[in-house]
């Protein structure tokens, strides 16, 4: 039994080998075909019909078969293959995205947000370095202009010191009695017309006593006057203005204006002191307390120290100098402009 059961399986081998090598002679027999060409152009109006027929008779595998009527046949299936492939992966993704999935940012566009950004970033360094910049600048020019400010200021204060040294200034001072004839007659004449013709270089000092005397008894104060006692009323009224208004060109103009008519010294010394804008009061309160007195007093021992001492009134120093008096009386002016030491005065 066993060796019946050999001998069939031996046969049966025999069999399927010899229907093998059939076969295989019988495909060797069939031309060789290339493999279809995805370059050429797809031919159009194949139905399915007609490709499914074709398929068919390619799978009985006939001979002969036309090489070029195969690969026209062949390639729609092809296309329609990839078509098919394409439709699949456009709907596969469609269900990513709906599920949320498959967003990709794609690497393009990541780099120009990065290069925005980068932009960005260097747009704001440099509005910040322009921003410094203006900032730089409004503090240069803030310090250019203080400097220029400061040397303005030097430059002016140079100059000033330069008028200074260049124009100096002549001290002078008068000695009058308010109600003596020549003391009215050089303080009209001659001192005012010079004095506003060089008040810029003069410095002056009115000292209202002349050749009176002073006397104190039990701490009180009297006077006695070349001309009597209304002339020592009118020499503290004098004191009192040159005291109280430090206004140099005011003192002059207000002396000259009593003077002219001293008499009546309160009554003139009112109305030529409101006549010049100032008022009577405080120096009406200066003439009647020991302040008038006081001021008298020491106009007094500042005429008893000049040397030589006092002969004849008025006495006009300059500089300290009683030199050339009868000049002085004459032609105040010329005399000036004679003996300044600065540059030549234009009105001279």
């Amino acid at each position: 039994m066993d060796m019946g059961g050999g001998r069939l399986i031996r046969m049966m081998i025999l069999v399927l080998v010899m229907v093998l090598v059939w076969k295989i002679w019988d495909y060797s027999s069939l031309p060789v075909l290339e493999p279809p060409s995805f370059n050429a152009e797809i031919s159009k109006g194949i139905s399915s019909s007609k490709l499914q027929s074709d398929q068919e008779q390619n799978s009985v595998l006939q001979a002969p078969v036309d090489e070029e009527h195969l690969l026209q046949e062949t390639r729609p299936t092809t296309h329609k293959l990839e078509n098919k492939s394409d439709k699949e992966n456009k709907e596969e993704k469609q269900d990513r995205i709906q599920k949320g999935e498959g967003i990709v940012i794609k690497p393009v566009y990541k780099e120009k947000k990065l290069n925005d950004m980068g932009e960005n970033s260097e747009t704001m360094k440099i509005k910040s370095e322009k921003k410094e910049h203006e900032e730089s600048r409004k503090l240069d020019k803030k310090t250019k202009k203080k400097e220029k400010k400061n040397e303005e200021k030097e430059i002016e204060k140079g100059q000033k010191e330069r008028e200074v040294a260049v124009k100096p200034t002549m001290r002078i001072e008068i000695y009058y009695e308010v109600l003596c004839t020549d003391s009215r007659n050089f303080i009209m004449r001659q001192l005012t017309p010079a004095y506003e013709k060089l008040k810029d270089i003069l410095q002056v000092g009115l000292v209202p006593y002349g050749k009176a005397e002073t006397q104190e008894k039990n701490g009180k104060v009297t006077f006695d006057c070349q001309h009597g006692p209304r002339e020592c009323e009118g020499n503290i009224v004098h004191a009192c203005v040159t005291n109280i208004i430090k206004d140099e060109a005011k003192q002059i103009a207000i002396v000259h204006c009593m003077i002219d008519r001293n008499e009546q010294p309160m009554v003139v010394g009112k109305k030529c002191v409101e006549k010049h804008g100032e008022k009577w009061e405080s120096i009406s309160s200066c003439v009647t307390s020991d302040k008038g007195a006081s001021i008298l007093k020491h106009m007094g021992e500042m005429t008893h120290r000049l040397k030589p001492g006092v002969t004849f009134i008025p006495t006009i120093t300059i500089d300290g100098s009683q030199e050339d008096q009868k000049h002085i009386l004459l032609d105040f002016h010329k005399v000036l402009c004679k003996r300044y030491k600065g540059p030549r005065h234009p009105s001279c």
